[in-house]
């Protein structure tokens, strides 16, 4: 019986060739977007789930309120003594990180001074987070100062005549860190992305003024914190809340706000944080809903396309149905072959629609910023992700023919007499409506978008930034502004240079904020 299914779908589909050029275009058009769309989703829901005590783990921020109020801005960074007031103070908390970003540390290398996506971190980083190191031991590699742990990438580029372990790398041309790690590279689905991490015992040497018990008003600590086992999350937050406001009141109240402690879970920092990322990149769950919905309308319409095909051709097959159920065909028999007809159909069009994603795969990277290639395809999630898409497409596209062509009655079909049913009629109407309506929609923000795009691409900044060069002089050290006024009169004189001005970050840069 199955082999008949086969035999007659194949030979429906070869006897009405436009027919089916057509609908496996449409298909193949629809799982293109689907198969696409769903490695992007797949793959933006996957981060930071590789973690193995990622539901223990939450990240430390800062919320900033008027008056009494609990509610306002959040920051992802804290004041220095928050992480330490965390570990000492409270019996849920199992170990806390500390982090902040050393990308001022340029690398000397071969007369060159390179900048590289370095941090600070305390030795908890390897024990709380999942980053395994090739070579070393992670309990030691960040405990001593001058100490760094760089990648795979890291060693090849700087090492490359092999192994750069207990081998030395210069940093800001006089701190001689010694290599006590090398760690596999970072997955590219971690919020957390770092060339190298650089022992928090260095920053305590280098920035003199640092202290775990001062520092209340320094909120650029980046603090991580795993709970013990069987806390009651919801119960530690409340308690932990107030922690600036019994500890640093007084200072609080002469900034005329409020302040409290905030944790995010860690799983959630990339798609739901309100807070910022500075520590690697970020998502948006609310993309993730804008594309899955157009690649939703984009198989609906494919779907719709092939329903409305079919069921205008149903009088082509009238004659087929007939003679089935005169010789005991039975409905649900009937129903089964045309859905088999869809299935082949939509699996034709997924060996079309691999081929179109291969492709287009490129243009889509260069569009969504990532790096996919046709071996994700090869993954687990992927495979069965395609596998559902297929029955789905072969069941919305088909069930509706199926039900219109096995409920023709064989005596009026045989004698001529078949009638178009009005609702199927009007059925169709209202589905090719539908297909303009969000074909002229999904148009129309494509074009806004795009309108967008080049606004933004061509928008006059205030400034020409081609004529504007930034040198880095934050670690010149000055008890007041007299070091840089006398840089800034030194650097006019030089007669290339047209005006001169210093801030304590780049506007449009992490730091400009506060």
């Amino acid at each position: 019986m199955l082999y008949n299914y086969l035999k007659i779908a194949l030979r429906s589909v070869l006897k009405f060739k436009g027919y089916a050029s057509i609908n496996l275009m449409g298909l193949a058009l629809g799982l293109t977007a689907g198969i696409l769309i769903m490695m992007y989703v797949l793959d933006e829901l996957a981060f930071d789930k590789f973690h193995t005590k990622g539901d223990r783990l939450y990240r430390v921020n800062t919320v900033f309120a008027k008056g009494n109020s609990d509610r306002g801005s959040a920051n992802e960074t804290n004041g220095w003594p928050v992480g330490k007031v965390l570990e000492k103070d409270f019996p849920e908390v199992e170990s806390v990180l500390y982090t902040r970003s050393a990308s001022f540390l340029l690398i000397n290398q071969q007369d060159k001074q390179i900048r590289q996506k370095n941090y600070f971190a305390s030795p908890e980083f390897f024990s709380m987070f999942s980053f395994p190191l090739r070579e070393g031991n992670k309990d030691k590699a960040l405990t001593e100062p001058y100490s760094i742990v760089i990648s795979e990438d890291m060693e090849k580029k700087y090492f490359p005549e092999g192994s750069a372990l207990n081998k030395t790398l210069v940093l800001a041309d006089t701190l001689n860190m010694l290599v006590t790690g090398v760690m596999e590279n970072i997955p590219a689905n971690s919020h957390i992305q770092a060339d190298m991490i650089i022992s928090f015992s260095t920053y305590q040497a280098i920035e003199r003024g640092f202290s775990f018990e001062d520092g209340w008003g320094n909120i650029n600590m980046h603090n991580y914190l795993l709970l013990k086992e069987g806390t009651d999350f919801n119960l530690f937050a409340s308690k932990a809340k107030d922690i600036y406001m019994t500890r640093a009141a007084e200072m609080l109240k002469n900034w005329g706000v409020s302040a409290y402690v905030q944790f995010e879970p860690f799983d959630e920092i990339y798609l739901k944080t309100k807070s910022g990322n500075s520590m690697g990149p970020l998502g948006s769950i609310d993309r993730i809903y804008l594309v899955s919905g157009i690649a939703l309308f984009v198989i609906l319409l494919a779907c719709i396309n092939f329903i409305n095909l079919t069921t205008a051709r149903s009088v082509y097959r009238a004659r087929e149905v007939g003679l089935r159920k005169v010789v005991g065909s039975s409905r649900k028999g009937l129903i089964g072959q045309f859905l088999g007809e869809s299935f082949i159909l939509t699996v034709l069009s997924l060996l079309l629609a691999f081929l179109l994603v291969g492709i287009s795969l490129p243009f889509f990277n260069l569009v969504i910023g990532k790096n996919y290639q046709l071996a994700s395809l090869a993954s687990a999630s992927i495979i069965m992700g395609i596998i559902i898409l297929v029955v789905t497409i072969s069941l919305l596209a088909g069930y509706y023919p199926a039900l219109v062509l096995s409920a023709l009655k064989p005596a009026e079909v045989l004698k001529g007499k078949m009638q178009t049913s009005l609702r199927g009629v009007q059925l169709r109407r209202a589905l090719v409506v539908f297909q303009f309506v969000i074909s002229v929609g999904l148009v129309t923000g494509t074009w806004i978008v795009l309108d967008q795009l080049d606004y933004m691409q061509k928008q006059k900044l205030g400034f020409d930034k081609d004529e504007i060069f930034v040198l880095n002089a934050a670690r010149v050290r000055s008890s007041n502004n007299y070091a840089f006024e006398t840089f800034k009169s030194q650097l006019k004189d030089l007669a290339m240079i047209n005006e001169v001005t210093y801030t304590n970050a780049i506007p449009g840069h992490s730091g400009w904020v506060g």
